[in-house]
């Protein structure tokens, strides 16, 4: 006789009306614990329920404490309290990675669009460097590497790949005015 699986135990022999029951007053984190933990007893739940950004928040924290590594570097990385979301230690400025309020925290993207501190010409220090953010893609360039788009209201920064776009598009709308009467 052939075998089908291991045989199920502890909570996947319960019921399923039981089981439904006990599940229900779990917060939304442990249920995605336990669903994540037996895939006999995630089969007899009900669907996750949509949480709300704090249940969220506070599942992330969670795992941000419990030093979640990421997969390509092994460093552990941090929550993002206004975007939601577990990010890489760099993708925070440097004040922002040692706050100890982690529900404070929030990225550089977060601080250009959300916050509006690191528009402009404001600077900040990433990984001990003295940085700015690319209005494009967000991400912390160094000021030595900064490309300089003049041209464009009070002349913006960008990183390489970003200003080159920014540059071509800026000719080729020179070009396109050249050519009106």
């Amino acid at each position: 006789m052939a075998s089908t699986g291991p045989a199920p135990s502890g909570l996947a022999k319960l019921p399923p009306e039981i089981l439904l029951n006990v599940t229900s007053y779990l917060s939304f984190a442990d249920q995605l614990d336990l669903r994540l933990s037996s895939p006999d007893v995630a089969s007899a739940m009900l669907p996750l329920p949509v949480p709300s950004k704090e249940d969220w928040l506070d599942h992330l924290f969670k795992l941000e404490r419990a030093q979640w590594p990421s997969h390509a570097s092994g460093r552990p990385k941090l929550v993002c309290g206004d975007c939601a979301k577990l990010l890489p230690r760099d993708a925070f400025s440097d004040n922002q990675r040692w706050d100890s309020r982690s529900n404070c925290r929030f990225c550089i993207r977060c601080g250009v669009w959300k916050r509006r501190i690191y528009r402009g010409k404001k600077t900040f220090n990433n990984l001990r460097r003295k940085c700015f953010a690319c209005p494009a893609c967000f991400r912390a360039v160094p000021l030595e590497n900064r490309y300089e788009v003049h041209g464009l209201r009070r002349g913006k920064r960008f990183c390489g790949s970003c200003g080159e776009k920014a540059k071509k598009w800026l000719d080729d709308s020179e070009l396109w005015d050249s050519r009106l009467p």
